[in-house]
């Protein structure tokens, strides 16, 4: 998808609460530290979710949002494969990517992204795209197609709404 530079860009704030402070609080409030997921147990469980919020007619994004950051939270970092990382688009400073995990809907990719590295506004489509850091940290932005827009493959100028900013960085556990 083809979109205008983000100067040209109206935003609207929607999120109030950030996902890592409801992630938290879900697990705090379900007592007990849930246990740790291995990566098949992982991607496994990511995979069951999007099929469930999809079964569903895609009700409630957010509750979707908010139990992959959840299983994000148990995943143990030591086992997540480490791909071959390519160069991705030719962006200067560089942005690398390597698939770790393919069973659409759900994608995993690793990033390596060099210090100060952008990547701009894309779409997943039709991909439920998960996203964690597991080293140092990145911040990432969220957003919606705003009235309407060209469909996909097209070229044509568009408004996107910002939903979401965040910072990621790893889960740090407690011992």
């Amino acid at each position: 998808m083809t979109t205008t530079p983000l100067a040209g860009v109206r935003l609207e704030r929607r999120a109030f609460l950030e996902l890592p402070a409801l992630t938290a609080l879900a697990i705090r409030s379900a007592g007990a530290s849930p246990a740790a997921l291995d990566f098949a147990a992982f991607t496994k469980h990511c995979e069951t979710l999007v099929r469930e919020h999809l079964d569903a007619g895609r009700a409630q994004p957010e509750a979707l949002l908010l139990r992959l950051a959840e299983a994000g939270a148990r995943l143990e970092a030591r086992g997540v494969p480490r791909p071959t990382l390519g160069a991705f688009g030719g962006y200067d400073p560089e942005v690398a990517f390597g698939p770790i995990h393919r069973a659409l809907p759900v994608l995993l990719i690793q990033w390596r992204l060099a210090p100060h590295a952008h990547l701009p506004p894309h779409n997943h489509t039709p991909a439920y795209v998960v996203s964690l850091c597991l080293e140092g940290a990145c911040r990432v932005e969220h957003f919606e197609i705003a009235g309407d827009a060209p469909a996909p493959g097209e070229q044509g100028e568009f408004e996107l709404r910002r939903t979401r900013a965040q910072l990621l960085r790893p889960v740090r556990r407690r011992r």
